[in-house]
């Protein structure tokens, strides 16, 4: 978990904001502009710090308002902001070490996309699935003729049917942000989570460890 280091939040107002709060200060309860801040793992394994920027905006809640001395208002004041990129990335889902460049390599890249770029993310995450299939011995070219993705996961159903059907969805989506679509964060942080399930029964040695463990206890 990211947590807000002391005063490193900086706000910048977007172009005219200043005049126009000049004018009428009261302006300044509907500003809006960039933010960065820096934010540091709290896990003390860890302690990574990284740069977020984007973008924010405030609003007083409509009808909300107290007087203050001298007839004056305060205004309650709400900010929303919305990160449009965390660096270095942070990886979003567990990846098990296992885990081959082709597979490894565009999963990197899509949480550096998924913040401000949900429909190149999308794309990277079906790259992703290619490398699966790579993996799994479905290779993209057989004797140089190009076999289509589809086609690779329809030949992995025998052997892989969940992990195909799985596979087969993400394809889909990810088509979905190639072609420049509009692409929901809920939907991808879906789609992260099936690759997360899928990599870790491809991946994950923990059965094998575990007997490896148990043998060591009885030898």
């Amino acid at each position: 978990m990211l947590q807000l280091t002391g005063r490193s939040l900086r706000l910048a107002l977007s172009a005219g904001m200043s005049f126009a709060i000049d004018l009428d200060p009261l302006a300044n309860f509907e500003a809006y502009g960039a933010f960065c801040g820096i934010m540091v793992c709290v896990n003390d394994a860890c302690r990574q710090g990284v740069v977020v920027i984007g973008d924010y905006s405030t609003h007083t809640p409509e009808g909300m308002y107290s007087s203050g001395p001298g007839r004056s208002y305060e205004f309650p004041v709400e900010r929303k902001y919305v990160i449009n990129a965390i660096h270095p990335a942070v990886r979003l889902i567990t990846i098990p070490q296992q885990s081959p460049p082709p597979i490894l390599a565009p999963l990197e890249e899509s949480f550096a996309l998924y913040w401000g770029h949900p429909q190149a993310c999308a794309a990277s995450i079906r790259t992703a699935i290619e490398g699966i299939t790579d993996h799994l011995g479905q290779p993209r070219e057989v004797d140089g003729r190009y076999i289509p993705l589809a086609q690779r996961l329809k030949n992995l159903t025998p052997q892989h049917p969940d992990l195909a059907k799985v596979a087969t969805a993400i394809k889909d989506f990810g088509n979905i942000g190639a072609h420049g679509n509009t692409v929901e964060h809920e939907k991808l942080l879906a789609a992260y989570e099936l690759v997360e399930i899928e990599l870790r029964l491809l991946f994950d040695d923990t059965d094998n460890r575990r007997d490896i463990l148990l043998g060591k206890l009885k030898t």
